[in-house]
């Protein structure tokens, strides 16, 4: 099939890294007319991945409807080989993708995507909470969770004009408000009493590759999706809660 892309090394290696948060494998689909577009899910099927990089996220795109099956770690540090500010360029030839910012030249071969599990568009969620944040506030968020606990809750408190993070652990607990109009941006229609409880070994590999704004949806004890826009790629990760057992 014909595929040529051309962008940036460091915008090419930020996009294969959230992929690569959720799969070591996937497949990218060119079906659409006027985007790359690959989605994934995790093997327990706790998180999944949608990322649509539309033609003008592109310094070029030319492409033909098909479906490319890659390694993600292979193709990441092949990728780490060149310059982050140099152009690269992707193209396909004889089951192999070629690299090259035109004079260092790799070639990496592609796998047959009918052997790769196929993700499914992302759920139409209705949640209820809707809330903006910095992408750093977040990631701090998560990271001070982390410190002590292997989980977070995540939730929308009326009352107290918040979105909170809570976390507990052997050694202690962490709790961190973030106050409505001021560190986040919560729409009234969406200023609703939610929680859920999530597992922070998904929630921090996201995490890391949050940027600018992030949308967080909530609901109690449902999937978290959290989108965010990456180099003009329209990124989603849907997380499915960690349910407490009762008793």
């Amino acid at each position: 099939m014909r595929f040529k892309a051309q962008t940036k090394v460091k915008t090419l290696h930020d996009w294969l890294r959230a992929i690569n948060a959720v799969a070591d494998e996937c497949i990218i689909d060119t079906s659409e007319t006027d985007a790359v577009v690959v989605r994934v899910v995790d093997p327990a099927n706790a998180l999944m991945l949608d990322i649509r990089m539309p033609d003008h996220a592109w310094d070029l795109l030319d492409t033909e409807p098909g479906r490319i099956g890659v390694d993600l770690a292979l193709l990441i540090e092949r990728v780490k080989m060149f310059d982050p500010d140099a152009d690269i360029t992707i193209t396909t030839k004889e089951s192999k993708l070629v690299l090259t910012d035109g004079s260092a030249r790799y070639r990496v071969r592609t796998i047959d995507p009918d052997s790769l599990r196929k993700a499914t568009i992302l759920p139409a969620l209705e949640l209820p909470a809707k809330i903006t944040v910095d992408a750093k506030r977040l990631q701090r968020l998560v990271r001070n969770a982390a410190s002590l606990s292997d989980h977070l809750r995540i939730g929308v408190d009326t009352a107290n004009q918040c979105m909170f993070v809570r976390a507990e652990g052997d050694t202690g607990d962490y709790e961190e408000p973030l106050l409505f109009d001021g560190e986040v941006v919560v729409l009234a229609e969406h200023r609703v009493d939610v929680s859920s409880l999530y597992s922070l070994d998904y929630t921090t590999e996201t995490a890391k590759n949050l940027s600018g704004d992030v949308v967080i949806e909530l609901g109690t004890d449902l999937p978290m999706l959290i989108s965010f826009v990456l180099h003009d790629a329209i990124i989603s990760y849907v997380q499915a809660p960690r349910i407490e057992k009762e008793g």
